[in-house]
């Protein structure tokens, strides 16, 4: 793994985490509670939070696909995996009974898969020559 693709997945994980971060805090704003609450307890809430979710893995994705360059979907991937390692890691030791087992487990299983559709996409987007975006 080249430095170019350390650097892409460490940039990944950051965007991916700040559209999340960006998320919750807009909740909060609208419900007048703190760390995403309404979202706990209520499964239509959460399945949007899923799909927002998967959204931002994909941003990630394409974030790390654009900054490895080469074996970008793989790169894309690997940085999916790591999210998924270390969302698990988080519902081992901050599940309290608050969300439901089906929440975490579907958010960590949607990880690669996201991450991927992001790495494609930036591959298909830079080798499209009339896209006219920088690659």
């Amino acid at each position: 793994m080249t430095a170019r693709g350390v650097i892409g997945i460490i940039a990944g994980i950051a965007t991916l985490s700040g559209l999340l971060f960006a998320m919750e805090r807009l909740v909060d704003a609208m419900s007048g509670t703190t760390g995403g609450a309404p979202f706990m307890r209520n499964a239509p809430a959460m399945v949007l939070w899923l799909l927002w979710e998967a959204v931002s893995v994909a941003a990630g994705g394409f974030v790390t696909a654009w900054i490895a360059r080469r074996h970008a979907a793989r790169h894309a991937v690997v940085m999916g995996t790591l999210q998924a390692v270390m969302t698990l890691a988080a519902m081992f030791s901050v599940r309290d009974g608050g969300s439901p087992l089906w929440f975490w487990l579907v958010g960590i299983a949607s990880m690669p898969p996201a991450a991927w559709v992001g790495g494609r996409v930036n591959a298909g987007r830079r080798s499209s020559p009339a896209s006219g975006l920088p690659s």
